[in-house]
């Protein structure tokens, strides 16, 4: 892994859970809450150790406002 960050190693989809959140001023918790997960949930899924499949991708789309591709 050398110098790499941690962001730098997790994939494309956990960061840009991550910053898509961020953007919007949400805590962990506000999204955990519009789609009826656990903030441990969304906690996962941004450290990239929950999957995040099509059906959680939709939800998350949905609660952050955006395409739930991005997700995939």
């Amino acid at each position: 892994m050398g110098s790499r960050t941690r962001a730098h190693r997790l994939g494309d989809r956990e960061t840009f859970a991550r910053s898509a959140r961020g953007l919007r001023g949400l805590t962990q918790a506000a999204p955990a809450a519009a789609i009826g997960v656990h903030k441990s949930h969304i906690s996962g899924m941004e450290r990239g150790v929950r999957p995040i499949g099509k059906a959680m991708a939709k939800k998350l789309g949905h609660a952050l406002v955006m395409n739930w591709r991005i997700f995939l």
